[in-house]
């Protein structure tokens, strides 16, 4: 029961089709976008940046991160210095299933003399049609992108 009117926690049976992540950060637009427009920058489980991206024969993108392993990310779109699309699986790291891939949306804007990093991944529903098992899947990724965004403040604040 939430008596203060501040519960934002998801149920199940909420939607679980997207998160969105935000962060202001202290740098340059610039160092910001050469850092999330670079496929799979969030992929991370040591310090940000400290993986290797090729560019496959399959129009993938494979990113190596030396304890996260290799992933697949396919880079949609993008509008420099302002917004980049990617799609990717989150479930497996080496798999790519047209029908269960979600959208990630990058958007930089400056705000209050500091760079705006916004995140948002939506179609995270299509990735179990159990519904327990969507749940975790929707917390795994706002887990993710809330400790992406950090560390993307923390490694380009340290520029």
């Amino acid at each position: 029961m939430d008596f203060f009117g501040d519960d934002e926690t998801e149920t199940p049976g909420q939607n679980t089709d997207s998160v969105e992540a935000d962060v202001l950060i202290d740098t340059t637009i610039e160092n910001a976008w050469a850092l999330v427009s670079e496929p799979g920058w969030w992929i991370n489980d040591g310090p940000l940046g400290d993986h290797d991206v090729e560019h496959g024969d399959d129009g993938l993108y494979h990113v190596t991160d030396p304890e996260a392993g290799t992933w697949l990310v396919e880079k949609l779109d993008e509008d420099p210095m302002d917004v980049v699309r990617f799609r990717w699986y989150p479930v497996a790291s080496d798999e790519f299933p047209e029908e269960m891939l979600t959208t990630i949306e990058v958007s930089l804007s400056e705000e209050k003399g500091k760079i705006a990093l916004h995140v948002e991944e939506s179609g995270i529903a299509a990735l179990s049609d159990d519904e327990d098992e969507a749940y975790q899947l929707w917390e795994d990724e706002a887990g993710l992108w809330d400790q992406a965004v950090d560390s993307a403040k923390d490694y380009l604040e340290r520029r």
